[in-house]
């Protein structure tokens, strides 16, 4: 069995889907991003070991490529 929908309908759809992506996006807790230095105080390691594992790390650069600054999520950490 096929059903046929008007253009009207499926645009009136889309819009409503994306309307609640949104709400939904919003609602989710962004995580809380520290610097690199703060993230190597944290662990207790050297702020140049941070830059080395970051690709093991949850982080995001801000720059470009060659230089920038890094900032790792925010994770526990038990003492």
């Amino acid at each position: 069995m096929r059903i046929e929908y008007d253009t009207v309908f499926i645009k009136l759809l889309a819009k409503e889907v994306v309307k609640e992506m949104r709400r939904t996006e919003q609602e989710k807790p962004q995580p809380e991003l520290i610097s690199s230095k703060e993230a190597a105080a944290h662990i207790g390691v050297s702020e140049d070991y941070i830059r080395k594992i970051k690709d093991r790390l949850p982080h995001v650069k801000q720059g470009n490529n060659n230089q920038g600054r890094l900032f790792a999520r925010k994770f526990p950490c038990n003492p």
